[in-house]
């Protein structure tokens, strides 16, 4: 009778324990998107509570996070962006002017289409090659020194990259719906890989150490070209850009202008910028002004020239 209990317990005892563990089991995997979420940052938090209308007394949840479609965060003293890895659904995301160095928390946020990451520590963009969406980036003022984690990004239409540390453009090169790069104050030597951007408009490579421009000659509907602070000798190369209304190429080393009358008598230069008194400037080049007779055409074809 007594070997008979114990076996009854025992039953008993290992009946109850499975019992927990079902049910551990279950309510443990039954709903993850109420589960707490961690955010390391307490301004990134803050930031997130803004945008969802969140008090302080509620639990920020992974369905909070999934519910987001923009963040709105500059100048917050943001150091790490980590958490934002639930946000799956986030279109887009404005850090600008932070201190952010890792951006591994956005490397599977596929929705992303718009980009602020403008005046902060960032050296690696290698976390944004799963970014297949992105439109938009601004990367301006960081410490960059590649662009071939973009490689795959070919639905860029706007790229803001001033102010890196970036010798080449490798990277950009099939990023066939790019309007606008800006890739100024930086370190590169050559331009070769904007040569089939066809779709660019606006191009900003001032102040670089760029020596041939000839992989622009076939970008036909650029409209604004500054070029000023390199080492350019040659800009036959700009021929057939009859779209062009303004170019900046202060401070080269050009000594023929000619190309510009071809390029006015063209059609080029018949959009007058607000806020900008020339539609060429070539301050600052070893050309002979006084005896320039280009000039003189040009302004006779009411092109305003900036010497």
């Amino acid at each position: 009778m007594k070997k008979q209990s114990i076996i009854i317990l025992l039953l008993l005892v290992s009946f109850l324990l499975n019992s927990c563990t079902y049910f551990n089991n279950t309510t443990g995997s039954s709903d993850t998107s109420k589960s707490h979420v961690l955010i390391e940052d307490k301004h990134l938090e803050e930031a997130i509570r803004n945008q969802l209308n969140l008090g302080k007394g509620i639990e920020l949840t992974k369905s909070h996070l999934e519910s987001l479609t923009a963040l709105e965060a500059p100048s917050s003293k943001i150091k790490s962006i980590e958490g934002l890895q639930y946000a799956i659904n986030l279109e887009e995301l404005d850090v600008t002017s932070n201190e952010i160095e890792n951006l591994q928390p956005l490397s599977d946020l596929e929705k992303l289409q718009v980009l602020f990451l403008g005046n902060n520590n960032i050296k690696d963009l290698s976390p944004l090659s799963n970014c297949i969406s992105l439109k938009r980036l601004y990367i301006h003022l960081n410490q960059v020194d590649s662009l071939k984690p973009l490689h795959g990004l070919v639905n860029m239409e706007t790229l803001v990259m001033g102010n890196n540390n970036i010798p080449t453009l490798e990277g950009i090169e099939n990023m066939k719906n790019l309007t606008s790069l800006y890739a100024n104050h930086n370190k590169l030597t050559e331009i070769n890989s904007v040569s089939q951007l066809l779709s660019l408009k606006t191009v900003y490579l001032h102040n670089n150490k760029i020596k041939d421009i000839s992989p622009i000659q076939n970008l036909t509907n650029i409209e604004s070209l500054q070029l000023e602070n390199n080492q350019i000798k040659d800009i036959s190369f700009l021929s057939g850009l009859t779209q062009i209304n303004n170019i900046n190429l202060e401070n080269n080393q050009i000594d023929d202008i000619s190309v510009f009358v071809k390029l006015a008598e063209n059609g080029a230069f018949n959009f007058k910028y607000k806020g900008l008194d020339y539609d060429i400037n070539i301050t600052g080049n070893p050309i002979k002004t006084e005896k320039d007779t280009t000039i003189k055409k040009l302004e006779q074809l009411a092109i305003r020239v900036k010497y």
